[in-house]
């Protein structure tokens, strides 16, 4: 092992990619690798294994994994429930892993990995952390930890709510995720995306939230924040004025991930280091 370096490698499949970075603890760096092409989900073992082996050909060891999955997991953490990803539920993801690399991951929520980073970054606040992808989730980061539930099932904003008539692939009906990719849906939309009518709508899930968690920070991330179509500037406006007019001096600090579209995949690495660790840990994870 003389001249290796042990790193832990962070992962945060999505729709179309598997975005992945690397932590150091040597020297406390965040490194990110890159977005890799995902079709079919059963290719994340080959693709793992492969950014596994392009780290040992750099001489650093991959000591450590993390996984961010985009849906409900199970009491083993295998996906329950994904409409993004559906070839992947029941499927035992850490095995997948472990044979492929030699390491037994830790595998959460993508939006839970996500937090992670930002708990590492401000481990002295309480920050609702949004993400916008391919779905819409939310993580909670706790004084330097994240809080992810009793059943592992917090911030499953996305499926709840009746917004509207639209089927959701969850199979309920105006679920918020599916109404708020109808608006943006140019396929449904002859005039394209409604942004003001979608930043109307997240303004009014989101206010709902703040007033029930009261957290310092806002952090919203995901492919829709991080476009130039204005949307996050939008969303922010709507939140300060019906924080304001809901409570003089409301403070809410409102901004973007810190690791831009690479958040989760910096998270997952984190929380597989033991840096960041877990509000009221009690599950196996």
């Amino acid at each position: 092992m003389s001249g290796l370096e042990g790193v832990y490698l962070g992962l945060d499949l999505g729709g179309t990619f598997l975005k992945a970075a690397v932590y150091d603890p040597s020297t406390d760096t965040k490194t990110v690798l890159g977005a890799y092409p995902i079709g079919d989900g059963m290719e994340l073992f080959e693709v793992v294994g492969q950014i596994v082996q392009s780290l040992a050909e750099q001489k650093k060891t991959t000591i450590g994994i993390g996984l961010g999955l985009p849906g409900v997991l199970d009491d083993r953490h295998n996906l329950r429930f994904s409409p993004h990803r559906s070839e992947l539920v029941g499927v035992d993801t850490k095995a997948g892993i472990a044979g492929v690399s030699g390491v037994w991951p830790l595998v959460d929520n993508d939006a839970n990995c996500a937090a992670a980073l930002e708990a590492h970054n401000d481990p002295n606040s309480s920050i609702l952390v949004v993400n916008f992808g391919t779905g819409v989730g939310a993580g909670l980061a706790i004084s330097g930890s994240v809080y992810k539930g009793a059943n592992t099932s917090f911030g499953e904003i996305g499926h709840t709510g009746r917004y509207g008539s639209e089927i959701c692939a969850c199979k309920r009906v105006g679920c918020f995720e599916a109404e708020l990719y109808t608006l943006l849906d140019p396929a449904s939309k002859p005039d394209g995306p409604d942004f003001e009518a979608a930043s109307e709508l997240v303004g009014e899930v989101l206010f709902d939230y703040i007033r029930v968690l009261d957290p310092e920070s806002l952090v919203l991330g995901g492919g829709l924040v991080y476009s130039s179509n204005g949307f996050f500037q939008m969303v922010s406006r709507r939140l300060e004025s019906a924080n304001s007019a809901y409570r003089s001096g409301f403070k809410l600090r409102i901004r973007k991930a810190t690791g831009l579209e690479y958040s989760g995949a910096v998270g997952a690495a984190l929380l597989s280091s033991g840096v960041v660790g877990y509000v009221c840990d009690t599950i196996d994870h």
